[in-house]
C-alpha cells in the first residue's frame, strides 16, 4: 500500500478544507511535528501500560524488570528523559544487565549524550571505552545474547563513536 493514501488524505484535506480552515490548520501542525510526536498507535498501546508497570514498580521496588520495561515504553514515545529516570534505577538494581545497559544507551544517544552512551554500549557487548581499539579481540568478553540486539549495540555505539569525533573506533564497531 506504501505512502499511496497520502494522495487520498490530500484530496480528502482540501475537501474539508473549504468549510474548515481551523481543522486543516491542526492536521497540517501534527503533519509537521510528527518527528516529535509518538505513533499514535504506539502512544494508545503504552498508555495503559505505563500504568500497570508504574503499579509493579511500587508494588515491588527491587523490581528492575518493570522499570527496564518502563524505560523501553518511553523510549518508544519519545521521551528519553522520562525513560533516563526509570533505567538508571534498573542499573541501579542490576548494574550489569545487558538489556538495560542497551535501552539506557538508546537513551542516552538520543538525548545526545554520546560519551555516557558509549560507556552504556560498553556493558552491553563488552569493550572497553577508553581503548583506543576497544573491539580487539582481546577487549571483547563472550556474552550470550541476540544477534539482533548485539548488532543493533554495536551500530548504536558506533553512531556515539563518531559524533564523538573517534572514527578508528566507529568504523571497527561498524564493522562488527
Amino acid at each position: 500500500m506504501g505512502y499511496y493514501w497520502t494522495y487520498y488524505a490530500a484530496t480528502l484535506l482540501a475537501a474539508y478544507a473549504i468549510h474548515n480552515p481551523w481543522a486543516c490548520g491542526v492536521a497540517v501542525l501534527f503533519f509537521a511535528a510528527r518527528r516529535w510526536l509518538p505513533d499514535p498507535v504506539v502512544l494508545l498501546r503504552s498508555l495503559s501500560r505505563i500504568g500497570a508497570l508504574k503499579a509493579q514498580a511500587r508494588i515491588n521496588p527491587k523490581n528492575a524488570i518493570a522499570r527496564r520495561d518502563l524505560g523501553r515504553t518511553y523510549l518508544d514515545m519519545r521521551r528519553p528523559r522520562a525513560a533516563l529516570r526509570f533505567l538508571d534505577e534498573a542499573a541501579e538494581l542490576e548494574p550489569r544487565d545487558a538489556d538495560i545497559a542497551y535501552v539506557r544507551g538508546m537513551a542516552l544517544l538520543r538525548l545526545g549524550e554520546d560519551e555516557r552512551a558509549v560507556r552504556a554500549f560498553a556493558v552491553r557487548v563488552g569493550f572497553d571505552p577508553d581503548d583506543n581499539q576497544p573491539f580487539s579481540d582481546a577487549s571483547r568478553r563472550g556474552k550470550s545474547m541476540s544477534s539482533h540486539r548485539q548488532a543493533d549495540a554495536y551500530l548504536a555505539a558506533a553512531i556515539a563513536l563518531e559524533r564523538l569525533g573517534r572514527l578508528d573506533p566507529a568504523e571497527e564497531a561498524y564493522m562488527m
